[in-house]
């Protein structure tokens, strides 16, 4: 039997162009309680450069951790391939054989950077499920059998912004007249002091 366990949602941010984020891939809304998941997310590097991945939540290395003693960052390995023309692929594997993770977990955080030339919109990053697949499997303590999920796959949303523009301090403009009396009180600054 096949089940929609739970949602991979990597979630939506703001950015301007120049910006780094974090991305975080998160497992949510567990109606299945899982030991293994696979999935691949697709990032356009013609908008975003990959500065890096990591398993689990870089910003808590607390939320790595629940409360059947599942630790993420050493159960998920993280890989960042070239897929398609002009896009990278992040590839996580979780796997576990301690039990079933029952509550909301991160898989990775990925760091992008915003390329400098990106215009305003909004960009998707979406998850490869059709061309490459993506599943998770359960194993159920009653029967005994590993049971096939078939997460639902929920991309990054970037919204990207204008920067502000600084406007440069206008600078009081300079007389002639100003200009000539500063050339020549440090002119008479000088004589006075080699007398």
């Amino acid at each position: 039997r096949s089940l929609t366990g739970f949602t991979v949602d990597a979630g939506v941010y703001e950015a301007k162009a120049g910006d780094t984020i974090k991305v975080k891939i998160r497992a949510t809304d567990i109606k299945q309680p899982f030991c293994s998941a696979l999935g691949y997310f697709i990032i356009d590097e013609d908008k975003f450069t990959v500065l890096s991945a990591e398993p689990g939540d870089s910003d808590d290395p607390d939320d790595n951790n629940n409360d059947e003693g599942v630790i993420v960052d050493k159960d998920v390995s993280l890989n960042v391939f070239r897929g398609a023309e002009n896009s990278k692929m992040a590839v996580f594997i979780y796997s576990s054989l301690l039990g079933n993770v029952d509550e909301d977990m991160v898989f990775a955080t990925v760091e992008l950077k915003v390329n400098d030339d990106v215009k305003d919109g909004n960009y998707e990053l979406p998850f490869a499920v059709l061309e490459y697949g993506g599943m998770a499997c359960a194993y159920d303590d009653v029967t005994n059998e590993i049971i096939d999920n078939e997460p639902e796959f929920r991309g990054a949303l970037i919204k990207v912004s204008a920067a502000e523009e600084t406007i440069p301090e206008e600078q009081p403009e300079i007389t002639e007249s100003e200009e000539t009396r500063s050339r020549s009180e440090e002119r008479f600054s000088r004589n006075a002091e080699t007398d």
